[in-house]
């Protein structure tokens, strides 16, 4: 038995979060995986059930996701001539918006607050009040360690302070995002205000230092000193948490996000090609997510594409075929730069494992991401990825090793890495990479350093209680 074995043996895990278990990639499930495998009795708490049969106890809040009331409509009115109707009438909502938020400050503000990422409006009010988070559990209920994962419409730092109290035992934030140390986004964008109690938050078109922001950075900063809470995420996210002062240097813990090794692995095939629709003798493959989240970079993937059409040589560009997935107009803005895209769309879990594996490249522009989680899926396939030195690029991508990264965040600077990763795959300058962009995943990212790390630090601070 190791080590680790020994110290989780019995111990009683509670896993917290709004999404189900094979959410993002089998996260939550990952998470639970891992601890199982390490000797853990594991519970999950979500807000809606989970679709596949599982084998541990899950306890949710609500019986089904909740419908929006515009994707209802939109359900309703499915068919050709739903993209008439919103054509019609997006003028006249326009109007409509702009006379309300002419005479409505307020409602000018929280539409615009929604918008920008400001979707924590009341820390001292979780979207499920705690009585109905706690009384989905068993009234015997007890556990040695709680795990929170994803917060979304059902937690934030007072659902945290409301399981402490209730259980006694150290709470860990396993973050997806940046929700956790800010007075209210889940992205910060350019706004450094997190490192001084928030306030003045652009947010909510605000110049007053003591608006919600800081009002919920002050209450987050009180339920954190209130219980034994403690942050867990990369380097990059972990810089930030301690920058916001909620988090001293003794409350966080450098963990890379999850990957299990044994769904996201190398693995090519020439049947598996065909069926994703890539043509032969394009030999360089660039995989890019499709997204109009505007920190998500989509612009400079344009810009990128752009770049490369007029710099390479014909030759070059005749073996190069870029690969959109997800939500967006991508695809079509590629195509408009002359560069030939084969579109898949929004894929399940089993077709982007093979676009992963079947990629030369996965490019990642994000200018202000924790993650992204497709990083270091990515590179547990086997595929390079070329990125910003931020988020999770910060620990798990190194130039000629996992990927190729750059410190200038600019369009410029993101073309000019691509540029010299297509360069590199075309004259072979690092021809053993898929074999070392998986060994950086296997040091980083597998369920047994996940279990490793975090039951390390828990018995550490188990000893000191």
């Amino acid at each position: 038995m190791t080590a680790i074995n020994q110290i989780s043996k019995g111990l009683r895990v509670l896993v917290v979060s709004s999404k189900p278990p094979e959410y993002s990639g089998n996260l939550g499930g990952g998470v639970v995986k891992a601890l199982r495998n390490a000797g853990c009795h594991v519970e999950y708490l979500s807000l809606i059930p989970s679709e596949k049969e599982n084998d541990f106890p899950i306890y949710s809040i609500l019986k089904q996701e909740p419908q929006k009331t515009g994707d209802r409509l939109s359900e309703a009115m499915a068919g050709p001539g739903l993209k008439y109707v919103k054509k019609v009438l997006k003028p006249f909502v326009h109007l409509s918006r702009n006379i309300i938020y002419r005479f409505s400050h307020k409602r000018k503000v929280a539409a615009f607050s929604a918008k920008a990422g400001f979707i924590y409006p009341d820390e001292s009010a979780p979207p499920i009040d705690t009585d109905s988070l706690l009384n989905q559990l068993p009234a015997s209920a007890g556990y040695d360690l709680i795990i929170t994962i994803f917060w979304q419409r059902m937690l934030n730092s007072t659902s945290l302070r409301a399981l402490y109290d209730r259980f006694k035992v150290p709470v860990y934030l396993y973050a997806v995002d940046m929700a956790p140390v800010s007075g209210g986004c889940f992205y910060f964008n350019s706004c450094v205000r997190y490192k001084s109690g928030c306030g003045k938050c652009p947010c909510l078109l605000s110049d007053d230092p003591h608006d919600r922001s800081h009002q919920n950075y002050l209450i987050k900063k009180a339920n954190y000193s209130h219980a034994q809470i403690y942050y867990v995420g990369n380097s990059w996210m972990i810089e930030r948490a301690v920058g916001s002062r909620l988090f001293d240097a003794e409350r966080v813990l450098n963990i890379s996000l999850l990957i299990d090794e044994t769904v996201f692995y190398p693995e090519r095939s020439e049947s598996v090609r065909q069926s994703l629709h890539l043509p032969e003798g394009k030999d360089i493959i660039l995989l890019v997510r499709s997204s109009n989240a505007t920190r998500k970079g989509g612009d400079i993937i344009v810009h990128a594409a752009e770049y490369i059409q007029t710099h390479q040589p014909a030759e070059y560009l005749s073996r190069i075929c870029w690969v959109t997935i997800g939500y967006g107009s991508l695809h079509v803005m590629l195509a408009k730069t002359g560069a030939y895209v084969v579109n898949h769309g929004v894929v399940n879990q089993d077709k982007l494992v093979s676009l992963y594996r079947e990629a030369s490249l996965f490019l990642n522009p994000s200018t202000d991401d924790a993650g992204p989680s497709m990083v270091n899926q990515s590179i547990m396939c086997g595929t390079p990825v070329v990125s910003f030195n931020l988020g999770t690029a910060v620990d798990v991508i190194e130039n000629g090793i996992s990927g190729f990264k750059t410190d200038d965040i600019s369009p410029e600077g993101f073309y000019r890495t691509l540029e010299k990763a297509i360069r590199s795959l075309i004259e072979g300058t690092n021809p053993s990479i898929r074999e070392t962009t998986r060994a950086t995943a296997l040091r980083h990212n597998t369920s047994a350093v996940f279990a490793s790390r975090l039951l390390g630090h828990y018995s550490t601070v188990c000893s000191t209680r």
